[in-house]
């Protein structure tokens, strides 16, 4: 009994939630830096994914449905 192939848009479907969970900025995290001189204390903030990576809104946005769209089309049938 010969097993059929996933269709392509379950692949797409599973990239897609892979660049979300790699991607998608779910917390932020920041430091300060301090000093007697009020001119050179800062501050910074990085947005991060569930896996730590840094990312930003617009990439998440722009990378999950290149993603998903690559996946697809790899994966549909010849």
């Amino acid at each position: 009994m010969k097993r059929e192939a996933a269709p392509p848009w379950a692949f797409a479907l599973v990239a897609g939630l892979f660049a979300t969970i790699l991607l998608a900025p779910v917390r932020i995290e920041g430091f300060c830096a301090d000093s007697s001189i009020p001119e050179l204390s800062y501050c910074t903030q990085t947005l991060l994914s569930t896996v730590g990576i840094p990312s930003t809104w617009l990439l998440w946005a722009i990378a999950t449905p290149i993603a998903a769209a690559a996946t697809w089309w790899l994966t549909r049938r010849r």
